[in-house]
């Protein structure tokens, strides 16, 4: 496993990870133009209703939480097509909806970790809300660590449709993750705001900024895989 940058070495890591994305944006974001604007009508699915619809309304909710839904699986048909691009592969904007079987397992596995984590959450905020910074800080350093687990679930062999072999894949890739990422927190963490700054600059550009969003933000965490992961999986 590729050893994680010291303090001093961050900027040039992040330099790197920002050269290798500008570059392979400009020779591919053509052919990612279907798919970014899917995937940012799915991400921003909320926001765009929220100018048709009532934010307080079942159908504003609805549809944010569709398109939450859809992002999550979008997220690894994305990363698969990197990978494919990265090996001088085609790849189509069908690839987005080739990883439809974990549609349910990540419901399953937010309703598990998220539901528990919400009411905790909650429970500090109204006994003890000078600890609420802390569960923020907690939260932020375990989905940091996790973030990378649709590009193991990419490279994972397929698993067959059934909902448990489905489920079993992909709490593999979140330990993956975990275990891969090990010293990377502040770099990921740096890394994922300036991406996060990236896609809302995009969107707030009446999503035409999204063309060029979604393939850099694509091809950063791409690069950024492969350092520090080199394909090794938790045994």
């Amino acid at each position: 496993m590729t050893k994680a940058p010291c303090w001093n070495e961050i900027f040039p890591e992040f330099k790197s990870t920002w050269q290798y994305a500008y570059k392979a944006t400009l020779e591919h974001y053509a052919v990612l133009l279907p798919t970014s604007l899917l995937y940012g009508l799915s991400l921003f699915a909320g926001d765009i209703s929220s100018f048709l619809v009532d934010k307080k309304s079942d159908a504003y909710f609805m549809v944010a939480l569709a398109g939450a839904i859809l992002s999550m699986a979008f997220n690894i048909g994305i990363a698969r097509m990197g990978f494919q691009l990265e090996e001088k592969k085609p790849v189509s904007t069908l690839m987005l909806f080739g990883y439809g079987r974990f549609i349910l397992p990540l419901i399953a596995l937010n309703l598990i970790l998220g539901g528990p984590l919400f009411i905790i959450g909650l429970w500090v905020l109204s006994v003890a809300p000078y600890f609420f910074p802390l569960a923020v800080v907690a939260g932020v350093y375990f989905f940091v660590r996790l973030g990378l687990f649709s590009y193991f679930l990419a490279i994972a062999p397929p698993a067959t449709g059934k909902f448990l072999a489905s489920f079993g894949a992909l709490y593999l890739s979140l330990r993956q993750s975990f275990h891969a990422t090990h010293g990377w927190f502040i770099f990921l963490l740096l890394l994922m705001i300036a991406e996060f700054a990236l896609l809302i600059l995009g969107a707030l550009l009446l999503g035409i900024g999204l063309i060029w969003a979604v393939p850099f933000t694509l091809f950063a965490n791409t690069h950024v895989f492969r350092r520090i992961s080199e394909r090794s999986l938790v045994k």
